[in-house]
């Protein structure tokens, strides 16, 4: 089975004429936890959780089919991994989700009789999926949205907080103190700052429903929503 990738402004196969080899096999978020000595337990320890997300890992193999100059095609394909400028990476089957990555590790290369040139490859990316064409919306204090959706969204909320926050979406009250920018992620239902690191929060994740939508703000001037986050489970 052969695909096709998308990364950085280009199309794996139209700009490169190659090929991803077999399926893709995505990776799970994971939260990362750690153990906790505690004296006079004959169990020896605990397991807290941290709120804070390792980075995904996604290794595959890109297929160079053209044997004419392959080497030379290789270090352009090297120089697209190395100097990013949309970090978005997805494939042809799936073209609605993406991982956003933080950079590239391409490995020895091995050449098959003449035939082809295999090309393992590992992409370090943030810890969460994306939507691959994230449609952010600014909204003000007391504002009304409208929302043409036929089932509650999940929305993706980012702000900068300035201390005590809360965000009202209809009969939904979020609340949390946090002093900078901060990801709402009604999904997984977490708020996370830019490290990725957990934010307590009270209250319930907005929801966004079908028609009008009145989103009143405390202690934030403004938010950038986009209602149709979508992650991988």
């Amino acid at each position: 089975m052969l695909n096709n990738m998308y990364f950085n402004n280009k199309d794996l196969y139209r700009d490169f004429n190659c090929f991803v080899e077999g399926g893709i096999e995505y990776p799970l978020v994971t939260e990362e936890i750690e153990d906790i000595q505690v004296p006079n337990n004959p169990l020896g320890t605990l397991t807290r959780r941290t709120g804070n997300y390792s980075d995904l890992e996604l290794s595959l193999k890109i297929r160079i089919v053209d044997m004419y100059n392959w080497k030379e095609k290789l270090r352009y394909i090297k120089k697209w991994f190395t100097n990013i400028e949309d970090n978005r990476l997805y494939f042809e089957y799936n073209l609605q989700k993406c991982l956003r990555v933080k950079r590239v590790i391409v490995d020895r290369p091995a050449k098959f009789n003449n035939s082809y040139v295999s090309v393992p490859v590992k992409f370090i990316c943030q810890p969460f999926y994306f939507n691959v064409n994230e449609s952010f919306i600014d909204i003000y204090n007391n504002e009304i949205i409208n929302s043409d959706t036929d089932i509650e969204c999940n929305p993706l909320i980012m702000l900068k907080a300035n201390g005590n926050t809360q965000i009202t979406i209809n009969d939904t009250v979020l609340q949390f103190n946090y002093s900078g920018d901060v990801i709402i992620d009604s999904i997984r239902n977490i708020a996370y700052d830019d490290n990725k690191r957990n934010i307590v929060t009270k209250g319930q994740f907005p929801r966004i429903k079908e028609g009008d939508n009145r989103i009143i703000l405390e202690g934030v001037s403004k938010i950038s929503l986009n209602e149709r986050a979508c992650y991988f489970d």
